[in-house]
């Protein structure tokens, strides 16, 4: 993966940092087509989780998987949670 002209090997800080500021482009984004529609968004800062088998359960939510895919074939998964109708 590169970052900006550096080539990351590892998922160090300075990775995640970046891959966070994409999920929080990307959400943006998304929020503002939302408004434009008039349906309001609110965006939490994005978690990020690595390892195997990770495992998590929030209740009444929706899950959409965003894979990106990158030229040497390695993958990042993006997982977006979503509730609708809060109260």
């Amino acid at each position: 993966m590169i970052m900006g002209c550096s080539l990351i090997t590892e998922l160090d800080e300075i990775a995640k940092s970046a891959i966070a500021e994409l999920c929080n482009m990307i959400l943006g984004y998304t929020a503002t087509l939302f408004s434009r529609e008039k349906i309001v968004v609110d965006i939490t800062p994005p978690t990020i989780m690595s390892g195997d088998n990770i495992q998590f359960s929030i209740p009444n939510t929706v899950v959409v998987c965003i894979p990106l895919l990158f030229e040497d074939e390695s993958k990042i998964e993006l997982n977006v949670s979503f509730v609708e109708n809060i109260s």
